[in-house]
């Protein structure tokens, strides 16, 4: 039986964290030592999520392509509905396998998702859903 690698790391301030607890990241390294690491260690998948909508910078999204363009596994990137309006054709020209979008319970959010769905198809477009406890 093959072992499948998948690995969902944290984009914060431009550089690349893991969540060591809840609220707590850990810082990584650059993106593409990062990407370079997974790649040696034979991952099969790789996903992102931008906590702070690092990717809504423009200098910062040429540098994720060009690091994603030299990996040889899909990568999915899960950001806010705002980021993914405004930047989904150019994140999947730029080499991502699929986007991802976090979504709330508002009617705005769906409306984005089922827009992204119907352009690109079912297959391309991932939820992330935030549910969070009211006291």
């Amino acid at each position: 039986m093959n072992m499948r690698l998948g690995v969902c790391l944290l984009l914060k301030d431009f550089k690349v964290y893991r969540n060591s607890s809840w609220g707590k990241f850990r810082y990584l390294g650059n993106l593409s030592n990062v990407l370079k690491l997974f790649s040696d260690q034979q991952a099969s998948e790789l996903a992102f999520v931008d906590v702070d909508n690092s990717l809504d910078n423009k200098s910062f999204r040429s540098a994720f392509y060009r690091c994603v363009q030299q990996t040889n596994y899909p990568i999915t990137v899960f950001s806010s509905t705002e980021v993914m309006t405004h930047h989904s054709e150019e994140l999947i020209n730029g080499g991502l396998e699929r986007i991802g979008v976090n979504i709330s319970a508002s009617n705005s959010s769906l409306k984005t998702l089922n827009q992204l769905v119907n352009h690109y198809g079912s297959s391309t477009i991932s939820v992330l859903l935030n549910i969070y406890k009211s006291d």
